[in-house]
């Protein structure tokens, strides 16, 4: 070290030892004056930002306000402090309260805004200001110091020339930051933040930068919650159905920042689902979005042949190691290993897929994968050989898995159509070859492979001689659960459902038709998948075609009757008429004689009819056995019956009775308990039985271990045994919780917000997180357990507490995003119709309907004059959301409009126009050295606080 050098550490020892033996009223100038110009001291101006913040120090903020735009210290040194300082805002737990300390600061804040607005020169200084005007609105500091009307009146004027300002040196670099200022303190000032006459000019004529200045920011974490309640609302995710539902992002957007952000914020859909170890079926059908249906929307959005390397890659090298270890786990690599390990991973994971699918689809260059992921990308173009087995990517055809040659898809369902079931077994046939390679085709051929599927339902379900080829696809597809999950990401589950729920509601036996099981079979086959569906995706009635207003609609009862909280139609004999006794009757002398199921009780009895009956026959042969009437030998043999192909949909209703009728005192619940076990544990099945026995069992599984886990009984072998055989069909159908074990719902909730604040905080700040702790089911499950008003009350509190904590805008967008969400997009495991009072079940309604009055009891402890201010900002928010993304409040619900936005396809830019995407080869060597020190803290050219930094705070 030079003789005439003072390292950062001596700086600061020097000033500790002098800094009682000053006036307080130089210090600020003794402080600045020994930061060199040119320097970046990174220590002194973190000491500095520490006094700043500390209103007892020798330097509190007022007073470096002050001293910052008066004394003429270093500008580049100025922009410097104020960044810092902005950093630590956050942390400032004790801002200014008193009506002096806040007139101060108000004042010197204004006054160093009017300086750099005067002096054109200082124009970085100006934007490290921007940003810190903008952090301390973030914080939440701003609705305190700036509460009274002298303060707002003394900021107005000032704070909106300052913007205007910003604005007309730079829109393009300061666009994004200015609209976020417009929007934070448009809800704070009211007109204090319209745009002069002059910067709406400016502002219009740069439009194409990005995002409107006059709209609030979605932000990262309004975009999790919104993506992932669209992606579990049936519908909502298929072909044009997403592109609706993308309209607000796009009219507002530019192409690009969409893709970037869809981009981003599918990765953290998919990172938070791993993080709470959800069930395959979710983890597999967010890999499934990102992998198939994300690159098709993206294609669609940016313009066939349009390459965009940049808005696709620079989001997937943003993701944290956090997350990143997450993907690197999924995708078979060791934890152990990722999560310590400094060398790159050697499995390839979704990251992988992802990009090789947007090669394929021509959105960006081979070469781009090797640059966004450096040396792991060789796991990528060794594991591309599993996709490209099934042929070339986006074709019109598939290989055969038998001969390996290529068959056209068109070709595929024309062989499928003329297979005769009797030469050729459902395993080897060709529909169910074609289900089980899905999964592996790509996007494109998976599209284009679900619409000739909805294409040849359409044609089988009008010929009758077609029943068996429809038989057939649906036992592939409620099989293949994997590939019916894909299939939906392409199609809606009413586009597949409402044909197969007609021709089932149409149904008529053929009575030229000599094989009676058979036809019981196909009409079975049918029935399961419709159920499955419907219990897999919790749809809605009319999500499925169904006619719930139509009287004989067989469909509608099947459903509503499969719900454990209701029960079947016929519970006793009263309840039969006459043709249906004598049917009753003729059943239960076919399972329990001799002579069996005759053909003149097939020909007498319809398939629904058998549906109907199977409770009371299982009713009737239980209580026969309970009275000695016939033994258990004999009750088993006849039930039996029921795991035969061309009975097992009647299965189905014959387990709802079994599990309801374990709680009934008027059934023998050890006998119903072993009838149970015989049927989920059949000692002899196979074939075509056992394909539609697994498809019953995965239908009933979650409602049967559900009645167990309540039931009590001391044979706990017989129930041990029956869960066993249950659990490799349990479905878990809602995510399961994730973060700290709570004492209370109130402590869940509370937890959640926390968790979701501090990812957001944590983004913002540049720190290195991984995923939220977030699960879209805890506000619901909230408000159906405590109500709306305690939920609400609750919100509030913690919007309360955080203006002490230096989180408050961060907490109001958290609560904005849940409340706004929840109830604007339909969810299909939320019932929106209305109770005693729409009040009582929905957040929104109260928050924006609700008298003042009303919303002030719910909290009485706190003053008069404080206990609405939290409420009517998060009211102001939320309306001003629910007006920029065009939402419907779900009591509301609207059908889908099949009007499809605009979409102005991203421009393939001149190879000399300088713009930041891979294919300008002149940026090459900077984008992989930037790859290089991901996760690493870097100081820019020109100091921390370059543009990128300044302005972009996302």
């Amino acid at each position: 070290m030079g003789s005439g050098t003072l390292s950062s550490q001596e700086k600061l020892g020097k000033l500790l030892r002098i800094c009682f033996e000053i006036d307080p009223g130089t210090s600020g100038q003794v402080i600045l004056s020994s930061i060199k110009d040119g320097e970046t001291d990174l220590l002194l101006f973190d000491y500095v930002a520490v006094l700043a913040l500390d209103h007892r120090s020798i330097l509190p903020l007022h007073e470096l306000l002050k001293y910052l735009h008066s004394k003429g210290t270093d500008s580049h040194a100025n922009s410097s402090i104020v960044t810092f300082v902005a950093r630590r805002l956050d942390q400032w737990t004790i801002p200014p309260t008193s009506t002096g300390a806040a007139r101060t600061l108000v004042m010197a804040l204004s006054e160093y805004m009017r300086c750099l607005k005067d002096n054109r020169d200082r124009v970085i200084e100006a934007r490290a200001l921007a940003h810190f005007v903008l952090r301390l609105c973030q914080a939440g500091h701003v609705t305190l110091f700036l509460g009274g009307d002298e303060a707002r009146a003394a900021f107005r004027h000032t704070a909106s020339q300052f913007f205007g300002y910003l604005e007309s040196t730079d829109a393009a670099a300061s666009g994004k930051a200015v609209g976020r200022l417009h929007a934070s303190y448009g809800e704070i000032l009211g007109d204090a933040t319209q745009k002069t006459e002059s910067s709406s000019k400016t502002a219009n004529s740069s439009s194409g930068s990005g995002r409107s200045s006059r709209t609030i920011e979605l932000s990262r974490v309004f975009r999790l919650v919104w993506l992932e309640q669209v992606m579990f609302c049936s519908g909502r995710i298929q072909n044009e159905s997403f592109l609706v539902e993308l309209r607000p992002f796009v009219e507002r957007m530019s192409s690009k920042d969409v893709i970037q952000d869809l981009v981003i914020t599918s990765f953290d859909c998919y990172a938070v689902c791993l993080l709470r170890k959800d069930s395959p079926k979710y983890q597999g059908l967010w890999k499934g979005f990102i992998v198939k249906r994300l690159p098709l929307i993206i294609r669609t959005l940016a313009g066939e042949g349009t390459k965009i390397d940049m808005a696709i890659c620079q989001p997937i090298t943003m993701l944290d190691r956090g997350t990143v270890n997450l993907l690197r786990i999924s995708g078979g690599g060791d934890a152990l290993d990722e999560m310590f390990s400094s060398f790159p991973s050697t499995t390839s994971d979704i990251r992988h897929d992802f990009l090789q699918a947007c090669v394929d689809l021509g959105l960006i260059e081979m070469e781009s994968i090797k640059k966004t992921l450096g040396t792991e990308a060789s796991s990528a173009l060794e594991t591309n050989s599993a996709t490209m087995l099934q042929g070339r990517p986006g074709s019109d055809s598939v290989l055969d898995p038998t001969t390996g040659a290529e068959v056209s898809i068109n070709d595929i369902f024309l062989t499928a159509a003329q297979e005769d079931p009797e030469y050729v077994s459902f395993d080897e046939s060709t529909i169910v070859r074609l289900v089980t390679i899905f999964e592996d085709l790509d996007g494109v051929r998976q599209e284009k492979v679900a619409k000739k599927i909805l294409q040849v339902v359409q044609e089988w379900v009008s010929q009758p001689r077609m029943s068996r080829c429809l038989r057939r696809l649906c036992q592939a597809l409620a099989l293949r659960t994997n590939s019916l999950d894909t299939l939906l990401l392409h199609i809606q589950p009413i586009q597949l459902l409402a044909p197969l729920v007609s021709y089932l509601d149409d149904w008529k036996e053929d009575e030229d038709e000599i094989n009676f099981q058979d036809m019981f079979t196909d009409f079975g086959s049918i029935l399961l998948l419709i159920i499955l569906v419907y219990r897999r995706y919790d749809l809605a009635y009319e999500d499925m075609g169904i006619n719930n207003t139509k009287d004989d609609s067989f469909c509608a009862r099947a459903v509503r009757q499969l719900q454990r909280t209701s029960s079947w139609p016929a519970t006793s004999l009263e309840d039969l008429s006459t043709d249906q006794r004598e049917l009753l009757g003729g059943w239960i002398t076919g399972l329990f004689d001799t002579d069996g199921i005759s053909d003149d009780l097939m020909r007498s009895c319809s398939a629904k009819d058998l549906v109907n009956l199977a409770p009371l026959i299982f009713q009737q042969a239980i209580t026969a056995c309970s009275k000695g009437v016939i033994d258990f030998d004999a009750l088993r043999g006849g039930l039996e019956y029921f795991v035969q192909p061309f009975m097992l949909a009647a299965l189905l209703s014959a387990f709802k009775y079994l599990y309801t009728s374990l709680w009934s005192a008027q059934q023998d619940s050890a006998v119903t308990l072993k009838v149970l076990h015989g049927l989920v544990l059949p000692s002899d099945i196979s074939g075509e039985a056992m394909n539609l026995h697994q498809i019953v069992l995965s239908i009933a599984a979650d409602d049967i271990m559900d009645a167990l886990a309540e039931f009590s009984t001391d044979d706990a072998t017989t129930v041990s045994a029956i869960t066993s055989g249950l659990s490799p069909y349990v479905s878990y159908g809602s995510p399961m919780p994730v973060g700290p074990a709570t004492a209370s719902l109130i402590s869940a909730i509370k937890d959640h917000i926390y968790s979701l604040v501090t990812w957001q905080q944590a983004l913002d700040q540049g720190q290195a997180t991984g995923p939220p702790g977030y699960n879209k089911c805890v506000v619901g499950r909230a408000v159906e357990v405590l109500g709306s008003r305690t939920v609400l009350k609750i919100m509030l509190d913690e919007l309360h507490l955080s203006e002490t904590q230096g989180t408050f805008h961060y907490t109001l967008d958290v609560l904005s995003s849940l409340i706004l969400v929840m109830d604007t997009v339909p969810s299909d495991q939320n019932n929106y119709k209305p109770r005693q009072s729409k009040l009582d079940s929905c957040l929104l309604q109260l928050l924006t309907d609700e008298p003042d009055e009303s919303i002030g009891f719910l909290r009485p402890y706190l003053p008069k004059e404080t206990r609405l201010r939290g409420y009517h900002v998060l009211k102001d928010h939320v309306t001003k959301l629910m007006k920029q993304t065009n939402s419907v409040p779900a009591w509301e619900k609207l059908h889908l409009v099949t009007k499809i936005p605009t979409l102005t396809p991203l421009p393939q830019p001149a190879e000399s126009n300088g713009i930041d995407d891979f294919t300008n080869h002149h940026h090459d060597d900077d984008y992989s050295n930037a790859l290089l020190d991901i996760g690493d803290v870097n100081i820019p050219d020109d100091g921390l606080f370059g543009d990128d930094m300044i302005m972009d705070l996302s």
